[in-house]
């Protein structure tokens, strides 16, 4: 991505600075580098803390490309007929649309499952 439309979903530094100190660490381990959106829409993009992980570079290019991470394969949730019917494997392609019984869980690499 270049351009306007770059700067425009960039996350200030500033606010950088606060995710830092509230997500140090991706969760296999090394130092959050990134901040993966999880949802995102139309080129825009909130950078509020629920809609942001914070990641490594290496993580953070295997979920845009639709890859799973192995820490996240760790994190079902348990009574979630989407998270059950999988059995093991996970959510490919990326789809933060779909959401488990309850209502309440996003099922894609992004969010409680993520």
């Amino acid at each position: 991505m270049t351009g306007k439309r770059a700067k425009a979903n960039r996350i200030p530094d500033e606010r950088k600075r606060e995710l830092l100190e509230e997500m140090p660490y991706c969760p296999c381990g090394r130092e959050t580098t990134e901040f993966h959106h999880i949802v995102t829409g139309a080129g825009v993009k909130s950078h509020e803390r629920s809609n942001l992980k914070g990641v490594c570079r290496r993580c953070h290019r295997m979920l845009h490309a639709a890859l799973t991470p192995p820490w996240s394969r760790r994190q079902r949730v348990e009574g979630c007929a989407f998270c059950d019917g999988e059995k093991g494997e996970f959510f490919p392609p990326h789809d933060a649309s779909k959401r488990c019984e309850s209502g309440h869980h996003r099922h894609c690499s992004c969010s409680i499952c993520f």
